[in-house]
């Protein structure tokens, strides 16, 4: 065990994944590796009603991240609260992903980590190439993890290697 946490994800197209089947489908294989994931990380617009879903999740022994990604924008303060207030009610941690255009933006996301909650329920970060820095300093700021890859294939913009983030923290 060197410290890794296993997260489960199924993602559709619409939320930037690469997942085109039914989403029953895609319920059904959430399910079944549910048992063996630390995590199951959930879209938040598509989850965050189906009550009987989660609780399902959780009673396979998974912790919930509910997740939202802004590909195009990056949304206003009271918005980014609003949706955090909503994930954290149901979920272990609340992860939160922006495209922002200016460094106003991308420190405004960041600034998230100063609620008295967010420390070790929060991951929010930045992305795009010039925003990979934010994947480090959500860590330092207090994420409980973050996410990097192993092989050549980057999974998203702005990713680092499992060893650049090894460097970078």
């Amino acid at each position: 065990y060197y410290g890794f946490e296993t997260i489960c994800t199924v993602r559709n197209r619409e939320e930037g994944g690469r997942f085109l089947g039914d989403e029953e489908i895609r319920k059904k294989i959430l399910l079944e590796v549910a048992p063996m994931a630390s995590y199951v990380d959930l879209e938040y617009e598509a989850f965050s009603n189906q009550e009987d879903f989660v609780n399902k999740i959780r009673s396979s022994g998974a912790k919930l991240i509910f997740s939202r990604h802004y590909f195009a924008k990056h949304p206003s303060s009271e918005e980014l609260i609003s949706i955090l207030n909503g994930m954290i009610r149901v979920a272990d941690i609340a992860k939160i992903v922006t495209t922002p255009q200016r460094l106003s933006e991308a420190t405004s996301l960041l600034a998230l980590y100063k609620n008295e909650w967010a420390i070790g329920r929060l991951i929010a970060f930045c992305l795009g190439d010039a925003w990979a820095i934010t994947r480090v300093l959500s860590v330092l700021l207090g994420a409980p993890f973050t996410y990097s890859y192993f092989d050549e294939e980057v999974i998203a913009p702005g990713q680092l290697s499992y060893q650049e983030m090894l460097n970078e923290l």
